[in-house]
């Protein structure tokens, strides 16, 4: 049986798997948002990255109806709140958002344009998030899955256990916002 893993992928700007536009994976540290644009803090206390929010005062959905029915929002524009579990070790070019109750995952990623800095800093772990975008279901290669689970940090063993193809949930959107004061 092979391992099904859920994700969301957050697209910032038009590029090809991997942090950068060329698919390398660079290092980096210290705070920035996507094409070298200032984290600007709402008067909610969030951080936002990236194009501003576009669906007005629509409330979002939990993370957790989203990895329940998938399909039922599948092309149509949605808010979706959750907490940052993992971000990308490398360049923040993705996070998790997590459903504990279901021991599910989104997987958010990010093709970005960004300029040398991190997209999503580390300390966004364990804070509420936002993403905005349109909903699809893909597959994914085991190369790429291997990629994520690389940049992630994870041990040689855990990356040869992943096998085939992986179903992903895909969110394209310009914009996340994390809130960064606890």
């Amino acid at each position: 049986m092979r391992k099904v893993t859920l994700a969301v992928s957050l697209v910032l700007a038009a590029g090809v798997v991997g942090c950068n536009k060329d698919g390398a994976s660079a290092g980096g540290s210290g705070g920035g948002s996507a094409a070298g644009q200032p984290l600007v803090t709402t008067s909610a206390g969030y951080v936002h990255i990236g194009d501003p929010l576009t669906l007005g005062e629509q409330a979002p959905v939990p993370v957790s109806a989203v990895l329940a029915n998938p399909a039922g929002f599948a092309g149509k524009p949605i808010r979706i709140a959750g907490t940052v579990d993992k971000v990308c070790e490398k360049k923040g070019c993705w996070i998790t958002m997590t459903d504990p109750a279901a021991k599910k995952e989104l997987f958010v990623k990010f093709t970005c344009s960004d300029e040398g800095g991190r997209i999503v800093p580390m300390e966004a772990k364990g804070r509420p998030a936002i993403v905005e975008g349109t909903v699809t279901v893909r597959e994914i290669s085991e190369a790429e899955a291997r990629h994520y689970a690389e940049d992630e940090g994870a041990s040689k063993e855990a990356i040869a256990k992943i096998v085939g193809p992986q179903k992903q949930i895909t969110v394209k959107s310009p914009a996340v916002q994390i809130a960064m004061a606890k």
